[in-house]
């Protein structure tokens, strides 16, 4: 009776401690904005409520975060145009996670990771906020012409030059199809 004690005992804290450090460490990664270590800690565990909100608000945040490491995996990779892309497809992500970032209560972690795609579109192709909200509210071909015309450094004047406007308009057909004088282009977005 005693060795079975013992042995559930053993048992018991194999299972227990391990999980129970595994969600302290998590709630420390939380709080030091690592959001990636707070996922994987949590992912397919049985969580209370807070840990279930935390694991949510983590797999938000995190999810920004690894687009932006994206850009920076292109930019290493020097290819140029999917950078721009993984920014612009950022914002748009950021765009659409706003409603939820409030819900969470984490606006202010959200506006950093947006402020961070915002100021590399700045910086690395001079867009401006206005500019990126104008492009990511394009549609195909439109945004994929947008994306081939700032890499060929034509600068953001207005929507003429980047494929037409916001509104959705009937895409003229050209005179000339031939192969030769159409450039083929790869869409950008999903």
């Amino acid at each position: 009776l005693v060795c079975a004690s013992i042995l559930g005992l053993i048992l018991v804290g194999t299972y227990f401690v391990p999980m129970h450090l595994s969600l302290v460490s998590a709630r420390v990664a939380f709080y030091a904005g690592d959001y990636e270590e707070v996922t994987m800690r949590m992912e397919g565990r049985r969580l209370n409520e807070s840990d279930k909100l935390m694991y949510e608000k983590s797999n938000l945040l995190y999810g920004l975060q690894e687009r932006y490491h994206q850009y920076e995996i292109y930019e290493k990779r020097q290819m140029p145009k999917e950078a721009l892309n993984a920014l612009l497809q950022g914002v748009i992500a950021c765009k659409e996670e706003a409603i939820l970032a409030e819900q969470f209560g984490i606006v202010t972690e959200w506006k950093v990771i947006k402020e961070q795609f915002e100021s590399a579109l700045l910086q690395q192709y001079g867009l401006s906020v206005q500019d990126v909200e104008t492009i990511s509210e394009l549609r195909n071909p439109a945004y994929t012409i947008a994306v081939e015309n700032i890499m060929a450094g034509k600068s953001y004047d207005d929507m003429s030059s980047y494929g037409g406007t916001v509104e959705e308009e009937p895409i003229e057909e050209p005179e000339q199809t031939s192969e030769e004088t159409v450039p083929e282009l790869e869409d950008l977005l999903p």
